[in-house]
């Protein structure tokens, strides 16, 4: 569920986490969907569009007016969206650090077209609250890696990931007929 706290943590983890060195990432559009929640978020997302303007990168709000679900919203977004590059990312998430300068370096690295989960959180008042999301953050990437182990390909879960437009496209985004379970977008 969308509360403006939470609208509010996450986009400015998003402008902290923008920083690489002394310059600021470039080419950067978000866009938050607000999925028929009981409260006006439309105004906590505008208050930040001053920070994304001095950035040049944009920010769009879209509401719809009922819950219409994880897949539809986020198919929603995907069409809203102008750059070559879509990164998911669901609300209850922590971005790590330095998660965005490694999906830029990996799109800089590769010629190839790919998909790549990143590496986030859930927030810690969130994990105390539910046993599903105390479980799925400790299928976190970072708790599964020690040394030179690899992580199994075939673990994927789409809160957090990244993919080229024209392959989501390709793909025909999410399955809007898969709802009401609780990890629709998976």
């Amino acid at each position: 569920l969308g509360t403006s706290d939470k609208v509010r943590k996450f986009i400015s983890s998003i402008l902290s986490l923008s920083y690489t060195g002394d310059s600021i990432l470039k080419d950067i559009e978000l866009v938050i969907i607000d999925d028929g929640s009981s409260v006006d978020l439309r105004s906590t997302v505008m208050d930040y569009y001053p920070s994304f303007k001095e950035r040049n990168w944009n920010l769009k709000f879209i509401r719809n007016d009922v819950n219409c679900g994880r897949a539809y919203s986020r198919n929603r977004a995907a069409e809203q969206a102008t750059y070559e590059w879509l990164f998911f990312v669901y609300i209850d998430n922590l971005i790590q650090e330095n998660c965005l300068n490694n999906l830029l370096a990996m799109i800089a690295n590769s010629n190839d077209d790919f998909v790549a989960r990143a590496n986030v959180r859930c927030h810690l008042e969130r994990r105390s609250e539910s046993n599903y999301v105390s479980y799925f953050d400790s299928r976190y990437l970072g708790n599964r890696v020690e040394g030179d182990v690899e992580i199994d390909y075939r673990y994927f879960a789409s809160d957090a990931f990244i993919i080229k437009k024209d392959l989501f496209n390709l793909l025909n985004g999410f399955d809007e007929s898969f709802r009401h379970y609780g990890c629709e977008d998976e």
